[in-house]
C-alpha cells in the first residue's frame, strides 16, 4: 500500500480516522504528564599532590601530571557499593556516577547526580562530594602513605541550580506518538478493506439476484408458448375423429 492509497483510505474513513487520532493525542498527553523530567547536578573535584611531591615554594598545580593513576583508583573506589551505593540506598529514585573528566588531562573527577526530585539530587551531590576526601584518606591509610606525601582534594565547581533533563519524557512521547500513528493507519486500512469487501459482496449478490430474475422472466413465455402448442394439437385430433367416423358410415 503506497502513500496515496493510505491517504485516500484515511480520508474515505474520516469518521474512523478522526476519533483514532484524538485518542492517540490523549495518550500522548497522558504519557507526557505522567513521565516526569529529571534533574541533574554536577560537581568537579581536583586532586592535589602532597607537600613532599612539590618543591618548597612551588606551585602544586604544576605537578598534577603524576596523579592519573591515583585518580583512576579513586574513581573505582567511589563507584563501589560501599561508597556511592551506601549513599543512594536512601534515595531509590536518584542515580550518581563518578568519572574522570575526559575534557582535561589533569586529575579532575566529575560527579554527576540525577533524579526526579531536585532536593534529593542536591543532597546526594553534597554527600558524594563530601565522600571524595574521606575515600581518598581511607585509600592512603590502607597504603600507609606518609603525611607529607598524602594527596588531597579540592572542589572546583558544584552546581547551585539543577539542569532540567527532558530526554526521558520526549523519548517516551516519541515512541507513543509513532506507535499510535502506525496503529491508526493499520486500523483504518483494515477496516477500509473489510468495508470495501462487504460492499463488493452486496453488489455481487444484487447482480446475481437480478440476473436470476431476468433469466426467470425470459423462460416463462417459452413455457406458455409450449403449453399452447400442446393444447392446440390435442384439439385438432379431437376435431378430426368424428369426421373419420362419418366417412366410415
Amino acid at each position: 500500500m503506497n502513500a496515496k492509497r493510505i491517504g485516500m483510505s484515511l480520508l474515505r474513513r474520516w469518521y474512523i480516522t478522526v476519533p483514532a487520532l484524538l485518542l492517540a493525542a490523549v495518550l500522548c498527553l497522558m504519557s507526557y504528564n505522567k513521565t516526569s523530567p529529571t534533574y541533574e547536578r554536577t560537581a568537579s573535584v581536583v586532586l592535589i599532590p602532597g607537600k613532599g611531591s612539590v618543591p618548597v615554594g612551588g606551585n602544586p598545580y604544576y605537578y598534577l601530571g603524576g596523579l592519573s593513576q591515583a585518580t583512576d583508583v579513586l574513581v573505582r573506589s567511589m563507584n563501589s557499593k560501599t561508597v556511592t551505593g551506601d549513599i543512594l540506598a536512601d534515595y531509590p529514585n536518584v542515580t550518581a556516577s563518578v568519572a574522570r573528566d575526559l575534557t582535561t588531562s589533569g586529575p579532575v573527577v566529575v560527579v554527576t547526580v540525577d533524579g526526579v526530585k531536585d532536593n534529593d539530587v542536591a543532597r546526594v551531590l553534597d554527600a558524594v562530594v563530601a565522600a571524595v576526601p574521606t575515600t581518598l584518606n581511607t585509600l592512603q591509610n590502607d597504603a600507609q602513605v606518609p603525611a607529607e606525601s598524602r594527596i588531597s582534594s579540592l572542589t572546583l565547581t558544584q552546581d547551585d541550580a539543577p539542569k532540567l533533563i527532558q530526554k526521558a519524557r520526549y523519548t517516551t512521547l516519541g515512541f507513543i506518538a509513532v506507535g499510535s500513528l502506525v496503529a491508526v493507519v493499520l486500523l483504518v486500512g483494515l477496516l477500509d478493506g473489510l468495508i470495501g469487501m462487504l460492499k463488493r459482496q452486496r453488489q455481487e449478490a444484487k447482480a446475481l439476484k437480478a440476473s436470476l430474475a431476468a433469466a426467470g422472466q425470459q423462460s416463462r413465455p417459452s413455457r406458455v408458448w409450449s403449453r399452447s402448442r400442446a393444447g392446440g394439437g390435442d384439439h385438432g385430433r379431437h376435431h378430426d375423429e368424428p369426421s373419420g367416423r362419418e366417412d366410415a358410415v
